[in-house]
């Protein structure tokens, strides 16, 4: 009864939020120039639809932050350093633009994936250093609109899409219950600890690691909610492809990333690192290397790479829709509009 009291308090706040307007920046939905373009021109469009997170925050490892929040891009330092460095939030994003769709990552980074008692952990769970959980979320260009998207706690991708959409998720990936939008953005809720992501309250309300109570809810920087009933804080976009592409041979002990692994996309063969480098010494039950790396981010097996570099191929499995020309990939080194 409690948790259904906080759920409908939040919803509230929302509507109230909205129709006071006092929330502010409006969704841009600039228009891209058709020319040869870059990065920084899908800016206002990735902000526009940047997701609202409604984070557990159990400790201060639970605030979503830049990598280098210690003022390096050393990964197995990042666990200790959590103990040292202020952080301030941040949530990752990269873009890519089909005929038909924009495919929007927004990724959230944590220096610790913990629990209550890392040194006696219920089997399997385990803590690590480093955490990367990311989401896809796919506008339609012509009705400017999200119409899908797809978040990956822990083993499985949750996939939500508006109902007009016809979803067949399989195995691994699961459909979601009543998707949440706020002014157009999906509202994501967030465990602390191990920092599933979930994109309804149906799906998260019973989960251990979540309390309405321990919430902090974090809106794109530019907002300024008055009046909402739980504590707010701001977030800036950084991007994925600025900070960690131009970094992927930084890869071993000591380094951003370890391990590798291969895969192909559209007979594009890449060789990339697999993990964010995480080595944690000491008592306790840790998994080494554990965090992925922005490309390798996926649940269901086989998708390893295609979920972040081909996203369109992602849209295709999960709901038969296809785009299958990009306008823009850097990845698969497509930066214009194509004939």
């Amino acid at each position: 009864m409690r948790r259904f009291f906080w759920h409908i308090f939040f919803v509230i706040g929302l509507f109230l939020l909205v129709f006071s307007g006092s929330c502010g920046g409006a969704k841009q939905n600039e228009e891209i120039s058709k020319k040869p373009r870059s990065l920084n021109d899908y800016f206002p469009v990735a902000l526009s639809y940047a997701p609202v997170f409604v984070q557990s925050v159990s400790s201060s490892y639970d605030i979503p932050t830049n990598f280098d929040f210690d003022g390096d891009f050393i990964g197995n330092n990042n666990w200790e350093n959590a103990e040292k460095f202020e952080k301030k939030p941040y949530v990752y994003w990269d873009i890519k633009e089909g005929r038909r769709f924009f495919f929007i990552h927004y990724a959230l980074f944590y220096p610790r994936d913990y629990l209550e008692d890392c040194k006696n952990p219920p089997p399997p769970e385990n803590c690590h250093e480093n955490d990367w959980e990311a989401l896809l979320v796919v506008v339609d260009k012509e009705k400017r609109k999200v119409v899908f998207f797809e978040t990956l706690p822990h083993i499985a991708s949750m996939v939500y899409a508006l109902p007009e959409i016809n979803v067949n998720p399989q195995g691994l990936a699961m459909k979601g219950k009543n998707a949440q939008f706020f002014d157009g953005r999906p509202v994501i809720f967030v465990e602390w600890g191990g920092h599933g992501q979930y994109g309804s309250y149906d799906d998260i309300f019973e989960k251990e690691f979540f309390s309405f109570d321990l919430t902090v809810v974090f809106f794109p920087k530019g907002f300024s909610p008055e009046n909402f009933p739980f504590k707010v804080s701001s977030y800036e976009l950084i991007s994925i492809y600025d900070t960690f592409w131009k970094r992927k041979d930084d890869v071993g002990t000591g380094k951003t990333f370890d391990n590798y692994f291969e895969f192909s996309v559209r007979d594009k063969f890449f060789r990339l690192p697999k993990n964010f480098d995480g080595d944690i010494s000491g008592e306790g039950v840790f998994k080494e290397d554990a965090a992925s790396a922005p490309w390798y981010a996926h649940s269901v097996p086989g998708e390893q790479g295609i979920w972040f570099i081909d996203p369109a191929e992602i849209l295709r499995r999960r709901t038969g829709i296809d785009d299958p020309q990009y306008l823009f990939n850097l990845y698969l080194d497509i930066s214009g509009v194509q004939k």
